[in-house]
C-alpha cells in the first residue's frame, strides 16, 4: 500500500526522459510529473476499499438502533467522520488522495 501512495510529483523536479516509440518511428521526451500523476491515478484503487470499511461498520442493526435512540442521521457526511476518526489508516489514505 504505501509504494503506490508514495508517487507525488515535486515541484523543482524537471527530469526528463526519452522513450522511443516504435509505431511512430520516433523518440518522444516525457516529464517525470506525466509519469508520476499517472501512477497517482493507481490510488483509485482505494476508494472500493474506503466504501467497504463504511458499510461494515455503520450498516449493521445495532448502528441504526443506536443512531434512531440518539437522534443521528446516519447519512454520507456522518460516515465520513466516523471511519475518519476511527481509522488511522484511512485518514492517512484520504488526506493522501485528495
Amino acid at each position: 500500500d504505501i509504494a503506490v501512495l508514495l508517487p507525488q510529483p515535486y515541484p523543482g523536479l524537471d527530469l526528463n526522459f526519452t522513450i522511443y516509440n516504435k509505431g511512430l518511428g520516433r523518440t518522444s521526451i516525457h516529464n517525470i510529473d506525466s509519469i508520476l500523476l499517472a501512477l497517482m491515478i493507481v490510488r483509485l484503487r482505494f476508494l472500493p476499499r474506503f466504501y467497504g470499511d463504511c458499510l461494515s461498520d455503520l450498516s449493521s442493526d445495532a448502528a441504526a438502533a443506536f443512531g434512531r435512540f440518539n437522534h443521528v442521521s446516519l447519512d454520507a457526511g456522518f460516515i465520513l467522520k466516523f471511519v475518519i476518526a476511527n481509522s488511522l489508516h484511512m485518514a492517512t489514505v484520504l488526506s493522501v488522495i485528495l
